[in-house]
Formats: structure tokens, sequence, C-alpha cells
């Protein structure tokens, strides 16, 4: 695995998120793709899906953004960290909110 050298996903310093990480030589997925037979295929596809699987199944103790460490910042319910991202991410999501209430 890469080693992370640099993340920011809080816009504060630029106005965009980044992830630094070391490169690990070797091919990426899409590349070596055309050359796979279908067996070597599923083989690869299930083990994405289990490391996908064991991803989701991290349990955290409320819902937010996560901090470079992993931890949950201003954690909160489900629906309340959800409209506050839809906030932050969707452009005038505040007032077609508001307008469409009434």
């Amino acid at each position: 695995m890469p080693e992370v050298l640099a993340v920011d996903v809080s816009y504060r310093a630029w106005p965009w998120r980044y992830l630094l990480k070391t490169h690990i030589l070797g091919e990426e997925q899409l590349s070596v793709y055309p050359r796979r037979n279908a067996r070597d295929l599923a083989d690869a596809y299930r083990e994405m899906g289990r490391a996908v699987g064991e991803l989701q199944a991290i349990p955290f103790p409320s819902f937010g953004e996560l901090d470079a460490n992993g931890r949950v910042l201003d954690g909160t319910d489900c629906l309340t960290a959800l409209a506050a991202r839809a906030q932050r991410m969707i452009p005038g999501a505040r007032g077609r909110e508001t307008s469409s209430r009434g």
C-alpha cells in the first residue's frame, strides 16, 4: 500500500481537496483489464469486493467528516450530517431547501 504523505479535505488552505501518497511500481487495474481472462477477472473482483466490504464494516460512533486520523469531526446523527454536507457541497442548496417548502 502507498504511504499517505498529506491530505486535506477541508478546503481551508486551497479551493480543492487533495491526497498525496507515495508511488508503488506496478500497473493499474484499468490497464491490465484487457489482458485478463474471465477467471482472473472474477478473482480480482471478488478480492476487491471483499476489501470494500471490510472498509464498509468499520463502525463509527456517529456521522460526519473524518479527520486525517480517521476520527469523526463534529459527529452527529445521519440526517443532520447529510444535510450539513449537502449545504457545503451543493451550490444554492440552502435556498432550494427553504423555497421548496412554501
